[in-house]
């Protein structure tokens, strides 16, 4: 690692509301990688934001890379910095080697360009890092873990000498995860210094130097690897406090109100049977996210099952879309939060009351808004949002809010099955308590919770049983898999 100082922030004040810096101090030096662990609202998105250019230096003082700046201006050298997030920024119709070689910030291509070549030069850098692609491959083809990792090879391409990660690992498979591990320990080689924001999960002690935790827009403490304490890190991150440890009861009764006798998916589920009990909270784990969402989309009819039978309160239970997998009770929380049913031009009461807003009516046909408001604080206060968002529209909303919104519709709607994607992944610690609860509740109101996990620790703490269901770790297209153990 270089003992240049290439990043030194002092000061620093940037952005609006929960997005927004607060007096932030950080630097950095070449070839480091610093991990920043913070919840929600703690200034990572923020940071983000800054050296996009979107938000202006409003008090402060930051050098990069010999350049100063002060405030009201914007940070300027997007060529030296790369920052990769969620949302990827390559276009799905042009190859990798047109979004590495031509959509770059520092283009090594003037004037035509030959396909010829950029294709031989895309081909030698996958070949280091990621041989089982290929330049004429489109983008659109591609994973979220590899597009990611595209964006990575860009930045190399680019001779980048900061890279900017916000929080792009949630929801990874355990061999994504390993594969953009080595990636990062490749650019760490390069002597590319690298801001990875995370939620706070354990630190990749592989490739981080130190981690940063942030909170209410500073940095509040750093850990160093030999000092390195998840519970003292967790209690700085909530500002230093104590986060209960939710105890639940089991709710599960003898009532089967799922069976599934042999049933087979399109590409990963062979032959899967179970059965599923009133007030149960089951768990889908499969390391690489593969086959444990293929069988929670046939429950919800977003995946046909190819042979078997299931059956919902004794009947034969074929949906053949999610719509239809509702209106027979059995509800969805998808990995994607912006699909999830939400109006985004009503207010969290009117969406948290559309799908009994009949049974709200007197005689079918006049709306009780005054009983809508009143259970609209009762049930939010269950699920710990904030009375302030219950006139709010619903675009309004980040990710945050939006999950716990959807719960509170859950709860009140009472489906005979809900199917969680990833439930947890992207919430931090305060939201995962609020959520369990969630799971709680609806348990206890008789609801059969199934919730799929890439990390079995997700699930120890909250299920009743657990079916592990195994895919191959290095092709989308794995072998048939097979239910083997149903704890």
């Amino acid at each position: 690692m270089g003992s240049q100082e290439l990043l030194f922030m002092q000061n620093v004040v940037t952005g609006e509301g929960r997005e927004a810096l607060n007096g932030l101090d950080l630097h950095l030096c070449q070839g480091e990688v610093v991990e920043l662990f913070g919840v929600s609202g703690a200034g990572k998105t923020a940071l983000y934001n800054y050296f996009m250019g979107y938000e202006p230096l409003k008090e402060g003082y930051v050098a990069f890379n010999g350049r100063t700046y002060r405030p009201q201006e914007r940070f300027a050298d997007q060529k030296n910095v790369v920052c990769v997030s969620k949302n990827s920024t390559l276009i799905g119709g042009l190859t990798i080697a047109e979004n590495i070689c031509v959509i770059a910030s520092r283009r090594k291509v003037r004037g035509l360009v030959h396909r010829k070549n950029i294709n031989f030069r895309t081909n030698f850098l996958l070949q280091q890092y990621m041989p089982e692609l290929r330049a004429e491959m489109t983008a659109d083809t591609l994973t979220v873990s590899q597009r990611h990792m595209v964006e990575l090879l860009r930045a190399v391409e680019c001779e980048a000498k900061m890279i900017y990660i916000d929080d792009i690992m949630a929801g990874y498979g355990q061999g994504d995860f390993k594969r953009m591990e080595r990636m990062l320990i490749a650019l760490k080689e390069k002597n590319i210094s690298i801001l990875l924001a995370r939620q706070g999960k354990d630190p990749l002690s592989s490739v981080s130097d130190r981690v940063v935790v942030l909170f209410r827009g500073k940095n509040v403490k750093t850990f160093y690897k030999e000092d390195y304490n998840t519970v003292t890190v967790n209690q700085w991150m909530l500002g230093s406090d104590t986060l209960a440890a939710l105890r639940r009861s089991s709710y599960r009764t003898d009532k089967v109100i799922f069976s599934a006798r042999r049933v087979q998916g399109p590409e990963y589920i062979a032959s899967l049977t179970l059965d599923l009990h009133k007030g149960e909270v089951v768990g889908f784990y499969d390391m690489n996210n593969y086959a444990n969402l293929e069988g929670a989309r046939m429950l919800t009819g977003e995946e046909p099952y190819i042979f078997g039978q299931m059956r919902l309160n004794g009947r034969t239970y074929a949906p053949e879309n999610l719509f239809q997998a509702i209106n027979l009770g059995v509800g969805c929380i998808p990995w994607y939060r912006d699909v999830s049913g939400i109006v985004e031009s009503m207010d969290c009461g009117e969406n948290l009351f559309l799908p009994v807003m009949r049974k709200m009516s007197r005689w079918g046909i006049f709306y009780n808004k005054k009983a809508e408001r009143f259970l609209a604080r009762e049930y939010f206060s269950k699920t710990g949002i904030s009375r302030e968002f219950l006139g709010m529209r619903a675009e309004k909303l980040d990710v945050y809010n939006r999950v716990q919104l959807i719960l509170t519709k859950w709860i009140l709607t009472r489906p005979a099955i809900l199917v969680c994607e990833e439930l947890t992944e992207d919430s931090d610690l305060k939201m995962k308590n609020i959520i369990l609860s969630a799971v709680d509740t609806l348990a206890a109101n008789g609801t059969c919770v199934v919730i799929t996990a890439h990390d079995m620790k997700d699930l120890m703490n909250i299920c009743d049983t657990i079916y592990i269901m195994n895919s191959y770790a290095d092709s989308k297209r794995a072998e048939k898999i097979q239910v083997m153990k149903n704890m």
